[in-house]
């Protein structure tokens, strides 16, 4: 009977997926980015004004961050097939501030909107059979703190933190989107052509940043 459960305890294991903690790798990835915008330094961007269905951003938002971060894990997940997923959230310490306008039960506050911080999430899969194909799953801004008003009147103070979410985040990735296909094919680029490599994480740490680095300079 011990004899049946260790085969099949063997035989699951052999079925299970690997995850790969990357943590270190991308941290030491990002103490070198980080130090390079302080070298350059990394002023203040004014994003258009816009309007949405209950916010609209008068003058702009002055947007700017004074370091990166990763606020979760980061993974390569490698199934028995050989095919891998590779997931993480590149974070940064966000300040926006915009003059906007919101809309409650009918009437119209005039303040200031603050964002906290925010993040890029990652993630794609690599096929290794029948051939080698990589496919973005993930390529787009999320909201990691609250959004808040400050009004005018101080009873007008409230959390945007939903309607942020809901309105303007949505905007903002679909402007991103027609990028999905450039930052697909440079993974593609990095990863394919060195089938030997596709499972070393360090081989994902540098083909992520640099496409991240190709997508934002196409900003």
């Amino acid at each position: 009977m011990m004899k049946i459960l260790a085969l099949l305890l063997l035989a699951s294991l052999a079925n299970a997926d690997t995850v790969i903690n990357i943590n270190k790798q991308v941290d030491e990835k990002l103490k070198v980015v980080n130090s390079l915008m302080t070298e350059r330094g990394f002023g203040l961007q004014l994003i258009p004004k816009q309007k949405f269905q209950d916010i609209e951003l008068e003058n702009g938002a002055l947007v700017g961050a004074n370091s990166l971060q990763r606020p979760g894990d980061a993974t390569v997940t490698i199934r028995p097939s050989g095919n891998t997923t590779v997931d993480l959230q590149i974070g940064w310490h966000l300040f926006a501030t915009a003059f906007g306008l919101i809309k409650t039960q009918g009437l119209q506050f005039s303040g200031v909107v603050n964002v906290r911080d925010s993040s890029f999430h990652f993630a794609y899969d690599i096929a290794i059979k029948p051939e080698c194909k990589v496919t973005l799953t993930h390529l787009e801004y999320e909201r990691l703190a609250d959004v808040q008003f400050i009004g005018s009147l101080p009873e007008t103070d409230q959390d945007l933190s939903d309607i942020y979410s809901q309105q303007v985040l949505p905007y903002f990735n679909e402007l991103i989107a027609p990028a999905k296909r450039d930052a697909e094919e440079s993974l593609q680029a990095h990863l394919c052509h060195q089938p030997k490599g596709v499972l070393a994480s360090k081989i994902h740490v540098a083909a992520v940043f640099d496409t991240l680095a190709v997508f934002l300079d196409k900003q």
